[in-house]
């Protein structure tokens, strides 16, 4: 079957993605959801332009090996409402930092519930993607009733 879906996109927290106890996991995750889409993957990582504690330059230099995905990193500052994700990750203690323009929604308590997260996404995908086709129309012949 073909994809449906075409780009799929993932929205969360750039400190949080960082984060070392998680971030094998959260590559493996996001590595298992290209091979399920078989489309592009678009990464977008977003910071708080006023209280980070990321080097944005470092951060940058280590992403250049990201081959799996299409990786954005945009300030929260800069984040729109028309600005739409399929998938948005987010604690439950930002419920209300970014505006809510997504189609799914995961929220996490802890940073070990992404790559948990990423799986319900995956499983997602799979669902969305594995829709049966349409039947074709049987065409019946027309009674008449004029003899």
């Amino acid at each position: 079957m073909n994809n449906m879906l075409g780009r799929v996109n993932i929205r969360m927290k750039l400190e949080d993605f960082l984060d070392k106890k998680v971030e094998d996991d959260i590559l493996k995750g996001l590595a298992e959801i290209s091979t399920i889409s078989n489309g592009i993957i678009s990464l977008i990582l977003w910071f708080d332009d006023e209280n980070s504690k990321v080097d944005l330059k470092k951060t940058i230099d280590s992403m250049q090996d990201a081959k799996h995905y299409k990786t954005s990193i945009i300030a929260k500052s800069k984040i729109k409402q028309r600005d739409f994700v399929w998938w948005d990750m987010r604690s439950s203690t930002e419920e209300t930092t970014i505006s809510n323009n997504y189609r799914f929604q995961y929220k996490y308590n802890s940073l070990s519930q992404i790559p948990i997260g990423l799986k319900v996404m995956g499983d997602a995908i799979k669902f969305f993607k594995n829709k049966p086709s349409k039947e074709k129309k049987v065409e019946r012949k027309q009674k008449r009733n004029d003899a």
